[in-house]
């Protein structure tokens, strides 16, 4: 049974979005909603654990998180937004997942929102198996799905 670490999905990309700018990556609502995917997918596959409360979607682009699109539609500066947020909802985080998601932010994080776009469309991935091919779109994406690909992802990287 997979746990929940409980936490909102907007903190996590306020999490993301304050990574990106202290590394010096260019962010934008794609890149954000693809790097949520990656992050929720690392931790999933090494913990048995997801990150948040939401489960990503399988829209046209790739994996969504809705909750964290609408947010970033009300705000004009969604990224000043999400940076100004003042809690610190990753201090019970362990250090495995600590480290996970530094590490999946070092390694996707590089990468442009079009080249994350590609990669999430990936005959392999969880998107392109849960929507047939992109022909059966906004449905939730299994964990199970996430979670097995991720853990291909991460032996390559061994």
């Amino acid at each position: 049974m997979t746990k929940e670490l409980h936490l909102d999905s907007q903190d996590v990309a306020a999490y993301i979005t304050k990574f990106c700018a202290d590394e010096n990556y260019f962010i934008n609502l794609t890149k954000l909603q693809k790097l949520m995917y990656c992050v929720y997918g690392a931790v999933l596959s090494i913990s048995d654990t997801r990150i948040c409360d939401e489960h990503p979607k399988a829209w046209e682009h790739g994996p969504v998180f809705p909750s964290v699109y609408n947010f970033t539609k009300k705000h004009s500066n969604f990224i000043d937004a999400l940076i100004n947020r003042n809690e610190d909802v990753f201090e019970h985080l362990t250090e495995v997942q600590r480290k996970a998601i530094e590490a999946t932010l070092k390694l996707f994080g590089k990468y442009s929102a079009t080249t994350l776009v590609n990669w999430s469309h990936s005959e392999d991935g969880a998107w392109f198996k849960c929507t047939h091919g992109g022909r059966d779109l906004h449905q939730e994406i299994p964990d199970e799905l996430i979670a097995d690909y991720f853990k291909k992802i991460i032996m390559r990287k061994k």
